[in-house]
């Protein structure tokens, strides 16, 4: 079983699941959207139900306005993260 199918990332009983899906952002990191595109990115906006949905929560960074949602990304290709892989790419 997948981690964001357990009670964890339940909308009732953990920290909601996932956010809507979104293209990456222009300027992504080249290296990381290489690694990640063959993971099945299926959000990466702004999580759609449990505790943390606006108007409950926001992130002060990122927007503008100093106002944003939590936004989350399930990679259902790939259960575990190669860290440095990631950290080389920055």
């Amino acid at each position: 079983m997948a981690v964001y199918d357990t009670v964890l990332f339940s909308p009732t009983e953990g920290f909601g699941g996932n956010g809507e899906y979104r293209d990456l952002p222009e300027g992504y990191p080249t290296a990381l959207a290489d690694i990640t595109k063959d993971w099945g990115r299926s959000g990466g906006g702004c999580v759609q139900d449990g505790p943390f949905t606006v108007p409950n929560f926001h992130v002060n960074i990122g927007e503008a306005n100093g106002s944003s949602c939590l936004r989350r990304d399930f990679l259902p290709g790939k259960t575990a993260i190669n860290r440095s892989a990631i950290k080389a790419s920055y």
